[in-house]
């Protein structure tokens, strides 16, 4: 069973470009204007992506490095295979350091604090 984080972690955010997308290419967050910023949604849509129009909701920024908590683990895509390898897919909501809960892969996640 793969590494999940839990609901108290403190984890930070991952956000340079080379993050922005898995081994497999596969876009995991949305570009902003700002260099090592990126575009995190309210929602992840777990029956599309990956799609067109995976992220979904308000966005906000955030940059490289910011803290975040974990809420809650959200699951992982419908068509992402549940072997080990792939938890990067998974998908937790976060509470960034401004109050914002958005959704986010594992991929652009580093655990600091384990609760």
């Amino acid at each position: 069973m793969p590494h999940r984080y839990k609901k108290g972690d403190i984890v930070e955010i991952k956000a340079r470009l080379r993050d922005r997308f898995t081994d497999e290419g596969l876009a995991t967050c949305c570009e902003s204007n700002k260099k090592n910023h990126v575009m995190l949604y309210e929602k992840i849509e777990l029956e599309n992506f990956p799609s067109f129009s995976d992220f979904k909701g308000k966005k906000y920024e955030v940059k490289h490095g910011d803290k975040a908590m974990i809420i809650k683990y959200i699951g992982r895509p419908l068509k992402i295979n549940f072997d080990t390898k792939w938890s990067r897919y998974d998908i937790y909501e976060i509470m960034t350091t401004s109050g914002k809960k958005v959704q986010i892969f594992k991929h652009n996640l580093t655990v600091v604090i384990k609760d």
